[in-house]
């Protein structure tokens, strides 16, 4: 049975599967190990001990009546089935009469991949609870540890991820700004403006172990530059995470209008200033994020005569969100209103 790795199972939840097929030997262990607090199963017959093999088990307990080709077959059969990390912990009471090293060699041959534990009979009821919870522990710690490597190995997928959207991120804003530039002291300037916007987004999220980020946060990353002694910036609205690719491209986005509205807009004035608010709207096509951008107070504005990079990619972004980007430059300053689905963007 494959381990699932969302959380480490508990003692209660790996029981210990008894296969002692002579009198009352499997009642008895039964009756020691769950007076103990363990949780244990009994298996009367081979047909019910295949049964119970195909079960995640902690521990299993095999008599030397138990040990049949059959059963044997079975347990090695099983064996190769786990995972590579598992390494199941076995008991196997034998008789004083068997000399045990020839009986542990045989069996490590017939049993690979499994920790073998031989007990002598008649075994103290202590010491086969005090092996049992040995045996457990050493179980749950597989889980731990098999479940820290998986943790791993996600972490090096999603790093691996994050390197290559940096990578093109990175190459968008060379080719986008390159493009845009009258000279290269221009193209600097924006180039190293917009790394170091990407810069503090990375920033924030990093802090967040790369899931979400809360939007006021990020939002206060990227336009603290632009808020001097007066605050020039006010922005509102309820506290939500957003998913992290979402946040990169709303990050940039305020970014491409704040630098706009430093160069061009209401924050080259001194009396000007700029409103962001963000909402959460309800619709007959389920919840939609909206996020507002007004600006007042600055110099007239008035529509450009062509389309610069900030505004291809701020709707390019609300396009990748499956949403839309509406831009109108009045007079009295640039409204950006975005709204994208919800469900593309905050972290529910």
């Amino acid at each position: 049975m494959k381990a699932d790795f969302d959380r480490i199972p508990s003692a209660a939840e790996l029981p210990v599967l008894i296969y002692a097929p002579y009198g009352n030997d499997g009642d008895t262990l039964h009756k020691v190990l769950t007076d103990a607090g363990f949780t244990a199963n009994v298996a009367d017959d081979l047909a019910q001990f295949q049964t119970s093999l195909a079960r995640e088990a902690g521990v299993l307990i095999v008599s030397q009546e138990g040990l049949t080709e059959k059963s044997l077959g079975l347990v090695s059969q099983m064996l190769a089935q786990q995972d590579d990390w598992s390494e199941l912990p076995i008991i196997v009471l034998l008789d004083a009469a068997l000399h045990l090293n020839n009986a542990a060699g045989r069996l490590l041959e017939l049993m690979p991949r499994s920790k073998l534990i031989i007990k002598q009979r008649p075994v103290h009821p202590t010491e086969m609870t005090t092996s049992v919870d040995t045996a457990l522990r050493a179980r749950i710690r597989q889980y731990a540890l098999a479940r820290y490597i998986a943790h791993q190995e996600e972490l090096r997928h999603e790093l691996n991820h994050r390197v290559k959207n940096i990578l093109a991120s990175v190459n968008a804003l060379f080719s986008l700004t390159r493009r845009n530039s009258a000279d290269l002291n221009e193209f600097s300037h924006e180039f190293a403006g917009r790394l170091n916007a990407l810069s503090n987004v990375h920033s924030v999220l990093f802090n967040v172990d790369y899931g979400s980020v809360w939007l006021t946060e990020l939002v206060e990353a990227i336009l603290r530059p632009f808020n001097t002694e007066d605050v020039r910036v006010v922005a509102t609205g309820p506290d939500q995470r957003l998913l992290s690719d979402p946040a990169q491209k709303i990050a940039l986005s305020l970014y491409e209008l704040a630098t706009n509205a430093a160069k061009y807009g209401a924050l080259s004035s001194s009396e000007g200033a700029v409103g962001v608010k963000w909402s959460v709207e309800s619709g007959t096509g389920g919840d939609s994020f909206v996020l507002d951008w007004s600006e007042s107070g600055g110099p007239s504005v008035k529509p450009p005569s062509r389309t610069g990079y900030g505004t291809r990619f701020i709707r390019s972004a609300a396009h990748s969100l499956d949403g839309e980007a509406n831009l109108e430059f009045t007079p009295a300053g640039l409204h950006v209103q975005v709204r994208v689905p919800a469900r593309s963007v905050l972290d529910r």
